[in-house]
C-alpha cells in the first residue's frame, strides 16, 4: 500500500472537496483516498463523475501517465546502453561479420578478468539507474541523468576492454565529458557551474597526459618509454582525485545522489586503477614510477583522512574517504598486485556506492541507531586540536589554492542574450559547443597530435595548453550563460 503522512487530515478539513489518488510504485496500481484509507480504483472511470465545481481527474492522470512512459523509455534505453557495453569483451577484434563456426575461439579468447570488470561496472549502472528511477522520478533532466551515467558505463568498459591505450582514450575522454555533464546538471548554483567546469579542466589535463603516453609508448617509431610511464602515472592520478587535486571527488558531489555515487564513488573514481592494471608493462619496470605513484597515494590517503574527519557534510567526508581508499589502493598497484588492487577496487566501490546512497537519510539513521543503542554509543568523537587544525588547513588547501582560476568566473555574462532562453537555441549552442570541444579527441585527431609531439613537441604543447584552456572556458561559458536552468518550463509543465 501506499503511507501519506497528513493526507487524512488535509482531506478531511476541506470537506472532501479534494479527491486524493496515489499510484503504487510497485504495482501501478491506482488507489482513492476515503476516511484515510485507500482503495483500488480505476482513476479514469472515477473522474468521469466528478463533484460539482470541481476539476476532474483526467488532466492529472494524463500528465502522470506521459511523465511515467516518457521516463520509462529513457530507463529501458540506459538499461540497453548499459547492457551492450557489458557484452564489450566478447566483441571480435579484426572479423568483419558474424559466423557461429567462430563463436568457440572467441570464448576461448575472452580475458577473465575483463569480463568480470565490464559486469560489475554494468551492476553497478544497473543499480544506480534502478535507484534513480525513484529517486529522480518526476525530475525535469530524468532522461539526461540516465543516459548520461550509461554512457559514462559505457565509457568506463570501453578503458577495460581496450587493446590498446589509442582505444582507451576515447572511453577516457567520455567519461570526462559525462562527468562534466552530471556534475553541473543544477547549474542554477553558482558553485555547481565553478565545480563542473573546475572537473573539465582536471579531465583535461588528464587527458592530455595520457595523450603524451600514446605518443611515446612502444607502439610508435619515436619512442620514450619513461616520458609514457610518467603520463599513465599522472593521468591516472588526477583522474583518482590524489595530490595536488585531491578535492576533484570533494567538488564532484554538486549533482544528485545516484550520479555522485556511481561517478565518485565506482566508475570514474575506479577507472584509473583499471588503466594501470592494463598497462603495467609500460611502467611498472621503473623505480622512479613506482614510487611516484605509491608516494602521491600515500600523501593523499593521509590528507584526505584527516580531511573526512573534520568535514561537516556527509558527501564531502565520503567523497574524500574515497580518494584516502584509493591513495592506499594505488599503493597495492605500485607494489606489484595488480589484480589484489582490482578486487580491492571492486569491494570499494561497492562499498562508496552504498554510502553515497544512504547519505540523504543519514541523520535518520543516526536517530534510529541512537534510540536503539544510546545516545552516548552513536554520539560523534571528539577530534583532537591539532588534528582538527590540520584537516581545515589541508581543506583550505583545496578549496583556496587548487581550484578554477578566476578569469572563468569573469566568463559569464552580466545579462544573458534573449534567444538564450529558447530550449531549441540552447540545444543548438550546446551541441555545437560539444562538438567544437570534443573534435580535438576523436581518434583520428589523437593520432595526429601524437605524431606531433613527436616531431614538433613545442608546438604541440602550445596546442594542447590551448585545448586545455579555450575548452574549459567554453564549459564555463555553457554552464553560466547558455543552458538557463529555466529551459525546463516547457507546455506539458503547465499542464
Amino acid at each position: 500500500g501506499v503511507r501519506l503522512v497528513g493526507s487524512e487530515m488535509c482531506i478531511r478539513d476541506s470537506n472532501k472537496w479534494v479527491k486524493f489518488f496515489v499510484r503504487d510504485p510497485t504495482t501501478q496500481q491506482m488507489y482513492k483516498e476515503d476516511n484515510g484509507r485507500y482503495f483500488p480504483v480505476d482513476a479514469m472511470e472515477d473522474s468521469l463523475t466528478p463533484l460539482p465545481d470541481t476539476v476532474p481527474f483526467t488532466k492529472h492522470q494524463e500528465y502522470g501517465k506521459m511523465v511515467k512512459k516518457e521516463e520509462d523509455d529513457y530507463t529501458k534505453a540506459a538499461y540497453a546502453l548499459i547492457a551492450a557495453s557489458a557484452l564489450l569483451p566478447f566483441v571480435p577484434e579484426g572479423i568483419e561479420g558474424f559466423d557461429l563456426m567462430l563463436l568457440p575461439a572467441i570464448l576461448d579468447s575472452v580475458d577473465p578478468i575483463q569480463v568480470i570488470t565490464t559486469t560489475s561496472a554494468a551492476l553497478f549502472g544497473a543499480s544506480t539507474v534502478a535507484f534513480s528511477r525513484r529517486f529522480l522520478h518526476g525530475e525535469f533532466m530524468y532522461g539526461r541523468m540516465q543516459m548520461t551515467s550509461a554512457a559514462m558505463v559505457l565509457g568506463f568498459n570501453m578503458v577495460a576492454t581496450a587493446p590498446t591505450l589509442q582505444a582507451a582514450a576515447l572511453g577516457w575522454t567520455l567519461i570526462g565529458y559525462c562527468s562534466t555533464f552530471l556534475i553541473g546538471g543544477f547549474n542554477d548554483r553558482p558553485t555547481a557551474r565553478d565545480n563542473a567546469a573546475y572537473a573539465f579542466l582536471i579531465y583535461q589535463l588528464s587527458d592530455a597526459a595520457l595523450l603524451s603516453a600514446i605518443a611515446f609508448g612502444p607502439q610508435n617509431d619515436v619512442t620514450n618509454p619513461e616520458l609514457a610511464a610518467l603520463g599513465l602515472v599522472l593521468a591516472a592520478t588526477m583522474k583518482a582525485s590524489q595530490f595536488p587535486v585531491s578535492g576533484l571527488f570533494l567538488r564532484s558531489m554538486e549533482g544528485a545522489t545516484p550520479t555522485s555515487a556511481l561517478g565518485y564513488a565506482a566508475l570514474s573514481a575506479h577507472v584509473p586503477v583499471v588503466l594501470l592494471a592494463q598497462t603495467m608493462p609500460m611502467w611498472f619496470e621503473y623505480d622512479w614510477a613506482r614510487l611516484l605513484l605509491a608516494a602521491i597515494g600515500g600523501i593523499t590517503a593521509v590528507q584526505s583522512t584527516i580531511i573526512a574527519n573534520v568535514r561537516a557534510d556527509r558527501r564531502g567526508s565520503i567523497a574524500s574517504s574515497t580518494s584516502a581508499t584509493l591513495g592506499a589502493i594505488l599503493i597495492v598497484l605500485a607494489a606489484g598486485f595488480d589484480e589484489t588492487a582490482l578486487l580491492l577496487s571492486l569491494g570499494h566501490a561497492a562499498f562508496r556506492m552504498n554510502q553515497i546512497l544512504r547519505s540523504p537519510g543519514s541523520i535518520q539513521e543516526n536517530n534510529e541507531w541512537a534510540a536503539t543503542l544510546g545516545a552516548a554509543k552513536t554520539s560523534s568523537q571528539p577530534v583532537v586540536d591539532v588534528f582538527w587544525k590540520a584537516g581545515w588547513s589541508l581543506n583550505r588547501l583545496n578549496s583556496d589554492f587548487f581550484r578554477l582560476p578566476d578569469t572563468f568566473y569573469e566568463i559569464d555574462l552580466k545579462k544573458p542574450l534573449k534567444f538564450y532562453n529558447a530550449k531549441g537555441a540552447q540545444l543548438t549552442l550546446t551541441a555545437f559547443f560539444l562538438a567544437t570541444i570534443g573534435a580535438f579527441h576523436l581518434p583520428q585527431v589523437n593520432e595526429k597530435m601524437a605524431e606531433l609531439l613527436q616531431t614538433e613537441p613545442l608546438v604541440a604543447a602550445f596546442l594542447i595548453a590551448g585545448n586545455v584552456i579555450g575548452s574549459t572556458a567554453l564549459i564555463r561559458f555553457l554552464f553560466g550563460n547558455v543552458l538557463d536552468f529555466g529551459r525546463f518550463t516547457s507546455d506539458r509543465n503547465k499542464a
